[in-house]
């Protein structure tokens, strides 16, 4: 299992370099047979990787819809097995993919539940990245209340970083 837990990973690693090359469909091959191997072996959180590889291959291409089904597994995985860090970067990424579908009260819905699990962990600079999110929505669609609560909310959450830095 070890071993093939490695060539799962390391496929996973070779789809993110071609992700990030642009070579979108090398990618894609490389994630898909990350999953494979990954989903055979009962590897869940490799299996998110891929899934949230893919995500990221279908976001590039701008099939949403994919991304977002692709986002969603991941999420799944990362929830049963409670990895913070991941739930919130599936989170955001659902929240960006809706951002980019039109669907600004979804990704509202994603970005502040992000917001949530990255405040819970400590992590103020993804907390604050959320939060620019979630201010910009806010002001898009008008609603003066909830964009100076929010931006309240970021000033306490800068004012408690530099107090920090101090």
């Amino acid at each position: 299992k070890e071993g093939y837990h490695a060539i799962g990973s390391r496929l996973n690693i070779m789809g993110m370099a071609y992700k990030d090359s642009n070579k979108l469909e090398d990618a894609e091959k490389a994630f898909n047979d990350a999953l494979k191997l990954n989903k055979g072996y009962g590897m869940e959180a490799d299996t998110a990787d891929s899934f949230r590889g893919l995500g990221d291959v279908s976001a590039k291409k701008e099939d949403y819809k994919k991304a977002m089904e692709l986002y969603e597994n991941a999420l799944a995985i990362d929830k049963k097995s409670g990895q913070g860090a991941h739930i919130a970067i599936d989170l955001y990424a659902l929240g960006i993919v809706s951002l980019k579908d039109n669907a600004a009260e979804k990704a509202l819905d994603f970005f502040l539940r992000a917001y949530a699990v990255n405040l819970s962990r400590g992590d103020t600079k993804m907390a604050l990245k959320n939060l620019d999110n979630i201010i910009e929505i806010y002001t898009r669609l008008k609603d003066k209340n909830s964009e100076e609560i929010y931006s309240s909310e970021k000033e306490k959450l800068l004012k408690k970083e530099r107090d920090y830095k101090k």
